[in-house]
């Protein structure tokens, strides 16, 4: 009951109130958002009012409980350091703790790209823009998987633009049931043979809707059903759906149908990649990956033990390769049809194109 108090408390701090970190005192603006376990504040630096930031605030939990905030700061310091530009990360200005909550201070962004396409008309992007944003996106988990971290929680809502001079940068956000799966050596973790589900039911990847292990590829899984929602007239097949067995299965025909998630290409747009070809983006990501037959039943054999290991593992040379500790079991059908996927599979591998500018030629 006293955390549900001070939780509320969080949700209800006054203009004016101020929060001190190690160095800045900051004054409470308005409330930007909140969420299960704290909320976001517009805040400003005492004295200087034209210094103003984002501040995140989480209730400290009951003993035992891991803070959703430790993994955002893990992540956005990892970010700053990189040798990568991480363009499309906020910067972290400051940092507190008190003994009811934890807070981060971060650079001010603008709208999520979920409420910049509910204002347009038909609630869809233009092919052009959703281009622009679904390559920010790669982009952005591009950085995060070199890293060393997955996302888990892909969504319109967790993907926002920038202000001022920054306006035309999306900025992935919200980190909180984010996994580092890569170890100090950097090799990939091992993976856990049953998971909790982690993420948005809508977005989810088939990975987390069996309770397995995600890795890098199902962050891209989520990317392909946010791409296809970007253009879709009338969104996903599943969007009105709430019991998660019946949007599982409805995505288990998306993957063996997946040009019917872009029914929203009205007309044959091409763009251009940097590449100087001219092509449909979907048939330009099929056209990058093993999509024939014999090259997918290669890429499975190939990919047997990254499935099980996490996405990107691969033996030490001269090194046996280890297996779990675990008795064998029979895969289900819904396994093997999973790794006859298409395009969904194909894009999940190294080849993704998150290297390759995207222009839309209009």
């Amino acid at each position: 009951m006293d955390w549900v108090k001070g939780l509320l408390g969080i949700r209800t701090l006054k203009k004016g109130t101020k929060i001190w970190s190690a160095t800045t005192p900051y004054v409470i603006e308005k409330l930007l958002g909140e969420g299960g376990f704290g909320a976001v504040y517009k805040v400003h630096v005492a004295g200087d009012p034209s210094l103003t930031y984002a501040m995140k605030i989480e209730q400290r939990r009951r003993p035992g409980k891991e803070l959703k905030l430790k993994m955002e700061l893990k992540i956005l310091l990892a970010a700053g350091d990189s040798d990568r530009r991480c363009l499309h990360f906020t910067k972290l200005i400051d940092r507190g703790s008190r003994p009811e909550f934890v807070f981060m201070v971060m650079e001010l962004v603008g709208k999520s790209v979920k409420d910049v396409q509910r204002e347009r008309r038909g609630k869809v992007f233009t092919i052009s823009t959703a281009c622009q944003v679904a390559e920010q996106t790669l982009e952005a988990l591009e950085d995060m998987h070199a890293l060393g971290y997955i996302h888990r929680d892909i969504k319109p809502s967790n993907l926002t633009i920038g202000v001022g001079a920054k306006r035309h940068i999306v900025y992935l956000l919200d980190f909180g049931i984010s996994r580092k799966i890569r170890n100090e050596d950097g090799e990939i973790k091992l993976p856990r043979w049953k998971c909790t589900f982690k993420g948005t039911v809508k977005y989810a990847s088939l990975a987390c809707h069996t309770l397995r292990e995600q890795s890098g590829k199902d962050d891209l899984e989520c990317w392909v059903y946010l791409f296809a929602e970007f253009v879709h007239p009338g969104g996903l097949p599943w969007r009105n759906m709430d019991n998660t067995k019946e949007v599982y299965r409805e995505k288990r025909k998306a993957h063996e149908r997946p040009r019917d998630l872009f029914t929203g290409f009205s007309r044959p747009e091409t763009c251009r990649f940097n590449d100087g070809s001219m092509s449909a983006p979907l048939d330009w990501v099929q056209r990058h990956s093993p999509v024939t037959p014999e090259q997918s039943r290669l890429s499975v054999r190939q990919d047997a033990t990254s499935s099980r290991y996490g996405d990107g593992y691969r033996p030490k040379q001269g090194q046996p390769q280890q297996q779990p500790q675990r008795p064998p079991r029979r895969r289900s059908s819904s396994s093997r049809g999973m790794t006859r996927s298409s395009t969904i599979h194909a894009i999940s591998r190294d080849r993704h194109p998150c290297t390759r500018k995207l222009v839309d030629s209009d």
